[in-house]
């Protein structure tokens, strides 16, 4: 099993009366009262990340991993959380786990371009990352899913990805040494619920943090931990090349969903919002975190290199009325390109 305290002790944080949770036909929603309060949260999130190369403050870690009131963290769902991730009885045939698709060696993504169902078809969507989700204010890349906890039950009942019967996993995990001891330990009781099963395994993935990064000893002062090509590509990321309009804060991610102009039929979270155009063939911003270690990119794993993404940028993208306003094409020459990609990979964990 990994370690994902990394190099940080974990702390764990309450946020307190964020939202109220209801679970209806084994689905997570928050209310609308709540929603609009995260909402409401995340814009004003995204207004205060918009900074200079001179304003390095949004850019420092959080220490304490967010814990929220209808589902608060505890060592003990950590602990079970962490089986259950790793555990294959998840998928209907016991072959596959959330770590096959999401593993620990690749920033917990997939290094293929396309992860394989249980059934062996290839997923329309490259896998993200689960790195830091628990700062996420929606889920999966067309942002369908409002809850960690409704993010980590689907996978598991989808008939083209683990492809698991509720009712089978849990007689299976009943009948396995130690589940109901560590459910018990979490939540009370030696039950086995589908309930524990999302809360725990939701718990888990919150802790899967990014560690230091030479980027972050360089914020916090360390004049000698990133290189001068990378110094000079983090202000040509934050000034001209206009990278910083979407991809902002310590996770460098806006939260927010964009067309940036793929050669693609899928309409991402315009199959949500059919009426909105800017939502047409928009997906959500990724995080930066560890970018440089898991290729390909973008959301259908199109682009194999950090140098063809500088390429896109640069003259590659479509231009269609659904194109991101905040979009715009470099005029940089090859070495700020370079610079740039620099840049990203000082965003690798320190530690791996």
């Amino acid at each position: 099993m990994p370690d994902f305290f990394h190099q940080e002790p974990l702390r764990l944080g309450r946020v307190g009366g964020l939202c109220h949770l209801r679970f209806v036909m084994n689905v997570f929603r928050i209310s609308l009262k709540s929603s609009a309060a995260i909402f409401l949260s995340a814009a004003i999130l995204c207004l205060s990340a918009v900074s200079s190369a001179d304003d390095k403050t949004s850019f420092v870690k959080p220490t304490v991993v967010p814990s929220l009131a209808f589902n608060p963290l505890s060592e003990a769902k950590i602990k079970l959380g962490q089986r259950l991730f790793f555990e294959r009885r998840l998928s209907g045939g016991n072959s596959m786990s959330w770590a096959s698709c999401h593993q620990p060696d690749y920033s917990w993504t997939d290094p293929r371009r396309f992860s394989l169902g249980e059934t062996g078809v290839p997923r329309p969507r490259r896998t993200p990352s689960l790195q830091d989700v628990a700062w996420n204010i929606l889920f999966a890349r067309d942002g369908r899913v409002e809850t960690l906890e409704g993010f980590v039950l689907g996978p598991i009942t989808h008939a083209e990805e683990m492809n698991q019967d509720i009712d089978l996993l849990t007689s299976e995990l009943e009948a396995e040494t130690g589940y109901p001891d560590l459910f018990e330990a979490a939540f009370g009781a030696r039950r086995i619920t589908l309930d524990g099963i999302t809360q725990s395994l939701a718990t888990y993935v919150r802790t899967l943090r990014s560690a230091i990064s030479p980027f972050d000893r360089w914020i916090k002062g360390d004049t000698t931990a990133m290189s001068e090509a990378a110094q000079s590509g983090f202000n040509v990321f934050s000034g001209d090349a206009g990278c910083s309009q979407c991809h902002t804060g310590w996770r460098f991610t806006d939260q927010q969903f964009h067309d940036i102009g793929l050669k693609t039929d899928d309409k991402g979270r315009g199959k949500l919002k059919p009426d909105a155009i800017l939502s047409q063939y928009a997906f959500k911003t990724p995080s930066l975190r560890n970018v440089a270690i898991r290729p390909p990119y973008m959301h259908n794993g199109s682009i194999s290199s950090l140098e063809e993404v500088m390429d896109h940028y640069q003259a590659g993208f479509i231009s269609r009325p659904s194109l991101s306003p905040l979009i715009r094409r470099f005029k940089l020459t090859d070495q700020e390109k370079l610079n740039i990609i620099e840049f990203l990979k000082s965003l690798t964990d320190d530690i791996r």
